[in-house]
């Protein structure tokens, strides 16, 4: 579109704006599911058209700008999420809603790197801003709880879960609720008050199993997993892991094959979690982590987890070698001599060049992404 010689400019800005707001919904879909890889390559697409349309720095390219500093967050790639942030500093002028999300994200990135002072900090300036503007910030609320009570401010922690009940109770909301609960569960856990914990968790996975937000399903159904072995109900423990192995086998499954080999060692660093909480299950067991991604587990007394033990332990390992030989699959048969070449080539150079291997990694998985934009 010759947006600078044209009649109806007016018309066709609007028409580009309706396009870019629907399919952000399409990007939020993407983020609820999980698959952020996904979403980021839209929201790269997004804002490629933004900015054609609307100019570098615009409000719009500014609010995808910060949306990929929220994805890289959840790849768990801090450094490029921060460099996200430091764009939108540069970038953003007067708006003061770009500028209490850039302090929540730099909450989260302190967080991440368990600085919970200074992400205490962040949370609150956001918080404030937030509050200014008459929007809500219970979000907010919650991380500046789970700051306070790992800070050891318990009596600060508790008046900020009070707030938070009331908050909750005027205006509910399933997702923050679901967070809210997770949080607190956590905060009981560390406190050794697991049964509180357990009931808590039950509640809270009801809330939020009919959502369709895989992300904060999980994250509910390994703080109760971790809250039964705490319990020390390792039946329950075993039975609810078992399902979550299900779940991410099938998962893992349908993504993991395209992802680039720097995007899988973060996706497995994002299920660390997970598996710590199901190897202490083998309470006798040993657990080493070879490049902090595949698990060795050496059997246990217990006939009840050895089980669940071998089959975290092979996750991983099974999934990497089904994404070589499927991506190996499809690419010989695909008949694109260019792709084969980039393959073979991938393949001699084994880790000895990273730059090259991420283009050609990029080269090679580009056709097979499913979204066109």
């Amino acid at each position: 579109l010759d947006l600078q010689n044209d009649d109806n400019v007016s018309d066709k800005r609007w028409g580009i704006l309706t396009f870019i707001l629907t399919l952000k919904q399409v990007n939020n879909m993407y983020v609820e599911k999980g698959e952020y890889d996904t979403a980021l390559r839209i929201q790269e697409s997004f804002q490629r058209n933004i900015q054609e349309s609307f100019g570098t720095g615009s409000y719009y390219d500014i609010v995808f700008e910060l949306e990929k500093a929220s994805t890289f967050l959840k790849l768990g790639n801090i450094d490029k999420a921060q460099a996200s942030l430091n764009l939108v500093r540069r970038l953003a002028s007067d708006n003061l809603i770009h500028f209490a999300d850039f302090y929540a994200l730099q909450g989260d990135i302190a967080y991440a790197k368990n600085d919970f002072l200074s992400a205490n900090v962040q949370y609150n300036t956001a918080a404030s801003i937030f509050k200014s503007l008459n929007r809500n910030y219970t979000s907010i609320m919650i991380k500046q709880m789970t700051c306070l009570s790992k800070l050891g401010f318990d009596e600060e922690a508790e008046k900020m879960s009070d707030i938070i009940d009331a908050a909750l109770d005027s205006h509910y909301d399933n997702t923050l609720t679901a967070e809210y609960l997770l949080q607190y569960s956590n905060i009981l856990i560390d406190s050794k008050i697991n049964g509180l914990a357990v009931e808590i968790l039950q509640t809270g996975l009801l809330n939020i199993e009919d959502l369709g937000d895989y992300d904060s399903l999980l994250k509910v159904k390994n703080a109760l997993g971790a809250a039964y072995i705490k319990a020390g109900d390792y039946e329950n423990a075993v039975a609810l892991y078992r399902d979550i192995i299900r779940d991410e086998k099938q998962r893992a499954h349908d993504i993991f094959a395209f992802l680039p080999e720097g995007q899988r060692e973060l996706y497995w660093k994002m299920k660390e979690p997970l598996m710590n909480n199901i190897f202490r299950l083998n309470q006798e067991g040993t657990v080493t982590a070879a490049r902090g991604t595949v698990f060795e587990v050496s059997k246990g007394k217990s006939d009840l987890t050895s089980s669940i033990l071998y089959d975290a332990s092979l996750l991983n390992k099974g999934l990497l070698l089904e994404a070589f030989l499927n991506m190996q699959r499809t690419i010989m048969s695909s008949g694109d001599q260019k792709l084969i070449d980039a393959f073979e080539e991938l393949r001699r150079l084994k880790g000895s060049d990273p730059e090259r291997a991420e283009e050609l990694e990029t080269l090679i998985i580009s056709p097979f992404v499913c979204f066109t934009y």
